[in-house]
């Protein structure tokens, strides 16, 4: 039977570094080893957290002397996971099973005697081993020989409760690989610039008093904006409620004297906040007027 994996995988060039890393997963599958299977595994969710994260770093030729290498920040996989998730490029879900993948990585890579899928160790930390609802690609897909034939039915929840230990780890392997991939080349990351913006010395004390003056304008805009919902709030309830007596259109007048008399002591206290910002606002203007007059010279 031919399947769509098939003709994806003819039509693609045979230097793909990501195909080959498939490649020797299956070759792994076939040799029927435990240890290597984890090994390959663990390597190539490594390299593809790499690439991962080079996509939306600043580019730079020495990203690997600086960061990736062995010794450096970003020269283990658990370094990789933690700064993959932490910059938002990876699910809470997939940075889990990714750590439990480096946790069996480790184990298969030190442990020499007594160690596979059929180990209780191994068994307890695959069991948290897990991909959500409806999300798996399965690797194959059965293609129609002819339009008259209902679309096939593919599996997207792979792992029963039955199904054996080894298998469960190839299928999440399999959905981290996908996902991870897809990620690196299809979705928008925003690739970080690098910074190339030099201030001049007053440029760097002008942004700080910038943002110092803009601070208390935008708290009594806020304030504003929130005085005048709760008046309109106020009016409505007045307009739906003419026919109230006496006493309920006091209660309103009492409300909207404490709306005004909230604004005026939320305004009085930015006020105050401001006059103990001046003596700093003030030296930071004469600062700013030295550093001018020192690069006119």
């Amino acid at each position: 039977m031919m399947y769509l994996s098939d003709k994806l995988f003819a039509r693609l060039s045979k230097d793909n570094k990501h195909l080959e890393f498939l490649n020797e997963f299956d070759k792994e599958i076939e040799s029927n080893s435990d240890r290597g299977l984890v090994l390959i595994c663990g390597s190539i969710l490594d390299d593809i957290l790499k690439d991962l994260l080079e996509s939306y770093l600043v580019e730079n030729n020495k990203s690997d002397k600086e960061i990736f290498n062995f010794g450096k920040p970003l020269g283990n996989l658990d370094a990789k996971i933690t700064m993959s998730f932490y910059l938002g490029l990876i699910t809470e879900n997939e940075r889990s099973n990714l750590s439990f993948i480096r946790n069996l990585r480790n184990r298969f890579a030190h442990e020499i005697f007594d160690v596979s899928f059929t180990h209780n160790t191994i068994e307890n930390i695959c069991s948290n081993l897990y991909i959500p609802k409806n999300a798996y690609v399965p690797k194959n897909i059965p293609l129609m020989k002819d339009d008259s034939e209902e679309l096939p039915f593919v599996d997207l929840n792979p792992i029963k409760k039955e199904t054996p230990v080894k298998n469960k780890f190839i299928f999440v392997f399999r959905y981290l690989y996908m996902n991870l991939i897809n990620r690196t080349f299809h979705e928008s990351l925003g690739r970080r610039d690098e910074y190339t913006k030099v201030y001049k010395a007053h440029e760097t004390i002008e942004l700080i008093n910038n943002k110092m003056n803009n601070m208390f304008d935008d708290m009594k805009k806020i304030i504003e904006e929130k005085k005048a919902l709760e008046l309109k709030e106020i009016a409505l309830l007045v307009e739906l409620e003419e026919e109230n007596n006496a006493e309920e259109k006091m209660d309103f007048n009492e409300r909207r004297k404490n709306i005004h008399d909230e604004y005026e002591s939320e305004m009085k206290r930015i006020e105050e906040t401001k006059k103990e910002y001046e003596p700093l606002i003030s030296i930071n203007n004469y600062t700013y007027d030295v550093l001018k007059k020192s690069l006119e010279k």
